[in-house]
């Protein structure tokens, strides 16, 4: 088929769509496409504008498993990150300590001390505003990181890694303009008690 050569048809399966095919001798071939929900009209646009703003920039991949590692670097390389990929969630710290990343993608489940939860919670304490994606395949460890971080279930493809990223980048800047704006009536409610006591 001239679009499975020209790749088409794998663009297509990679943004969430569907086809089926059916073939009877002597009635031809029936092709169906299924198409992806789309967003809502605000998220998507949220969604679009956090994904023009993926290309470039390092990216820190934590995985312990070599094969895994190497399909997501591909992946995030395809996102236009440059990555530097590391197994393990004390290597990532050291790195992040010497190189300033802006994405943070990690496996949840790790051999060692330090899971991918605690080496985000230790990540985010240090730079509020970095975007982490955490990867895993286990439900139960899904269900305690989704309150805190975008995670990302296995297996996934292209397609999922960048909507998981655009998620992360539109949440935590959302939520550091959040902060900003308590900090700021914080500060001018400090500014009116100020007054008021000098007005007594």
């Amino acid at each position: 088929m001239p679009v499975v050569r020209d790749g088409l048809l794998a663009r297509f399966l990679q943004s969430g769509g569907t086809v089926t095919i059916r073939s009877k001798l002597g009635h031809g071939t029936c092709v169906t496409m299924y198409l992806p929900r789309v967003e809502t009209a605000s998220k998507q646009g949220d969604l679009e504008g956090a994904l023009e703003r993926l290309d470039g920039g390092p990216a820190l991949l934590v995985e312990d498993n070599p094969d895994v590692a190497e399909i997501s670097a591909q992946m995030l390389e395809e996102l236009g990150y440059q990555v530097h990929a590391v197994d393990s969630g004390s290597a990532a710290l050291d790195l992040f300590d010497r190189m300033p990343f802006q994405l943070v993608v990690s496996d949840i489940v790790m051999a060692g001390a330090m899971d991918g939860i605690a080496l985000a919670r230790a990540l985010r304490q240090r730079r509020p505003d970095l975007p982490i994606v955490l990867v895993t395949g286990y439900s139960g460890s899904a269900a305690a990181a989704e309150t805190e971080f975008t995670v990302l279930r296995k297996p996934y493809q292209l397609s999922d890694l960048s909507r998981a990223t655009a998620k992360a980048i539109t949440e935590t800047r959302s939520s550091v303009a959040s902060n900003i704006v308590r900090l700021q009536d914080a500060r001018q409610s400090g500014h009116r008690q100020t007054d008021s006591a000098g007005d007594s």
